[in-house]
C-alpha cells in the first residue's frame, strides 16, 4: 500500500547519503557540500546582527556538512 495523498509522489528519501550515492551513481563528483539554513531559528535572528550571523553561517556551513547538520545541503557536483 502506497502512502500519502491520491495523486501524489510516493516517499523519497532526500537524506544527504542518498543523494550523495545518486550523485555518484550517476557518474557525477561531489566537489563541495554545503550545510546552509543553520542560525534560521528566530531566537537566534533576533540575538544576532545580521552580519554577525551570515559571517558564523558562512564559517559553519562546510563544518556542519560533514556531519550532515543543516535543514538543506547544497552539493558542488561535477561530471
Amino acid at each position: 500500500m502506497q502512502l500519502g495523498y491520491r495523486g501524489g509522489i510516493p516517499f523519497v528519501n532526500h537524506h544527504p547519503d542518498t543523494v550523495a550515492r545518486q550523485l555518484e551513481a550517476a557518474g557525477l563528483q561531489i566537489r563541495r557540500l554545503l550545510s546552509v539554513s543553520n542560525l534560521r531559528h528566530p531566537l537566534i535572528k533576533k540575538a544576532l546582527p545580521e552580519r554577525v550571523m551570515l559571517s558564523v553561517e558562512r564559517a559553519a556551513q562546510e563544518r556542519l556538512a560533514r556531519i550532515r547538520f543543516g535543514p538543506s545541503m547544497f552539493f558542488l557536483v561535477r561530471k
